[in-house]
């Protein structure tokens, strides 16, 4: 039997706040919420042999140039998230001042242990299984020529000339959109992406 004194708006808020995740991409009670920076250095893509792991949708991709790999923390072990909940998991990484969908930067996969965190394998199994922590990365450009074709479409940029903060969060899950996850988004500083970019070690703040 109903609750006669029940108050109805704080039922229909409450329905309002299960839809939300599922209906806007919105951080949920599942969904990683606590990414946190950890540091920033300068790589080589041809000295980091994840990339050439194929991408499920565009196969194995060519680069070349510098790269920036970001580190971050999470309590929530991305390997097991993936495979628990068979979700496809990826980052879009953007400049924080401008809007996600004209400064995107490029590389949307996420990493842990030299692995993509959502490759449904024998070593995605492995490490979904480890209890401690582990950190996580991602990669993006050092610097892209624009591409105003692209939809959307994508500025130039030079970090080693005029570093930016850049701002990126997890999203992914069941297809097609809006049905997935979003986590909270995480700042890379500018002065780390510089400190990066002359050498210093890590590039991690003080």
């Amino acid at each position: 039997m109903s609750d006669p004194h029940a108050n109805p708006h704080v039922s229909a808020w409450a329905v309002l706040c299960c839809l939300m995740p599922a209906l806007s991409g919105c951080i949920s009670y599942n969904t990683p919420g606590d990414l946190t920076f950890v540091s920033v250095r300068e790589v080589d893509w041809r000295d980091v042999p994840e990339l050439s792991q194929p991408n499920p949708l565009l196969g194995v991709q060519q680069r070349r140039g510098p790269l920036i790999k970001v580190e971050f923390s999470t309590n929530t072990n991305l390997f097991k998230f993936s495979r628990d909940n068979s979700y496809p998991i990826g980052t879009l990484a953007f400049f924080c001042d401008q809007s996600e969908g004209l400064a995107r930067l490029q590389h949307s996969a996420v990493y842990s242990q030299g692995e993509r965190v959502d490759i449904a394998d024998d070593q995605q199994a492995k490490w979904a299984a480890v209890q401690e922590q582990l950190n996580h990365y991602i990669f993006f450009d050092v610097e892209a020529e624009a591409q105003p074709k692209a939809k959307p479409p994508r500025r130039a940029y030079d970090l080693r000339q005029d570093p930016e903060d850049v701002c990126f969060h997890l999203r992914g899950g069941a297809a097609p959109a809006p049905f997935g996850f979003r986590s909270n988004t995480v700042v890379v500083p500018k002065a780390a992406i510089a400190a990066a970019l002359r050498g210093e070690p890590a590039g991690a703040l003080p």
